[in-house]
């Protein structure tokens, strides 16, 4: 039996409800992607990796985490974001500071 015959409109419910709950919270996120969409440019990239130990219960496996630091620059305006990948959560984590009139 499909979801839909045991309650018609539960898709279109459970989809409006995505796109309600991301909605609001990717607007407002300043990433890399969306400062480079506005004309901001990379002006320096760094990549850095430190390998931990696991966290339980998967203390055998090794742990990466791996950070990426942008700079980008747009007029006299200069932000600095940071890119955390950690392999054993399997999540990105993205940080933006703003330091504007560098002149």
């Amino acid at each position: 039996m499909r979801l839909s015959d045991m309650m018609p409109g539960a898709a279109i419910s459970i989809f409006a409800a995505t796109i309600l709950w991301a909605g609001p919270i990717a607007a407002k996120e300043i990433s890399v992607a969306g400062l480079r969409t506005a004309g901001w440019s990379v002006v320096s990239k760094e990549e850095s990796r430190r390998s931990l130990p696991g966290v339980a219960p998967y203390e055998n496996l090794t742990r990466v985490i791996q950070v990426t630091t942008f700079v980008l620059k747009k007029g006299a305006d200069q932000t600095v974001c940071e890119m955390a990948y950690d392999s054993q959560r399997d999540r990105i984590d993205e940080t933006c500071t703003s330091k504007k009139n560098l002149q």
